[in-house]
């Protein structure tokens, strides 16, 4: 018994000392560098650079400068238009972002010419599909009021091609800025 007790006390004793050594080896969130807290880099050749991929590889062709989620991509087909939500971190909601975003999703999405695409910045905003039923029902959606107080944007490319987007540049008062990415008709 008294075998069993040592064995117990010596096992618990390389466990605690164990668990002391992991701990001093491991980060906390206040000791990690400000290039960690940063997060991830945002061009090309920082994205080389820390080698999160190779670029003698194919995979760099599918690499997106702003990180967004499609949350919704459908083809209404009597009206011959294509409608896209997505959603982006709020970090990165920005003009130049949002154009670079538009003119990329645009370039995914060539058909229909028609084009409709809704950014959202919170999963607030985005509703599920049994909610988005609600609209289709005809009943009132609880989303009017809560997109007021986000950050969002709208882009819209017409029948004869030009691309604009409105986005919010603020929340309270809500202001609007426009922007038109093309402005000629295609020929």
């Amino acid at each position: 018994m008294k075998i069993l007790l040592k064995l117990l006390f010596c096992s618990m004793l390389i466990l605690f000392i164990g668990n002391k050594a992991y701990a001093q080896t491991t980060k906390t969130t206040e000791q990690k560098s400000s290039s960690e807290k940063q997060g991830s880099p945002q061009t090309l050749p920082q994205i080389k650079e820390t080698g999160q991929f190779d670029s003698s590889k194919d995979e760099i062709k599918y690499y997106a400068p702003i990180r967004y989620v499609i949350v919704y991509n459908e083809i209404i087909a009597k009206l011959d238009e294509r409608r896209v939500e997505i959603l982006v971190d709020e970090k990165s909601f920005s003009k130049e972002n949002l154009t670079t975003i538009f003119t990329h999703l645009a370039k995914k999405f060539p058909d229909p010419l028609a084009l409709d695409i809704t950014v959202h910045t919170s999963l607030t905003t985005i509703q599920t599909p049994e909610e988005r039923r609600m609209k289709w029902d005809n009943e009132d959606s609880r989303f009017r009021d809560i997109k007021s107080l986000y950050k969002s944007a709208e882009f819209f490319r017409h029948d004869d091609g030009i691309e604009v987007f409105l986005y919010k540049t603020s929340v309270n008062p809500e202001q609007y800025e426009k922007v038109v990415i093309v402005d000629k008709p295609i020929n």
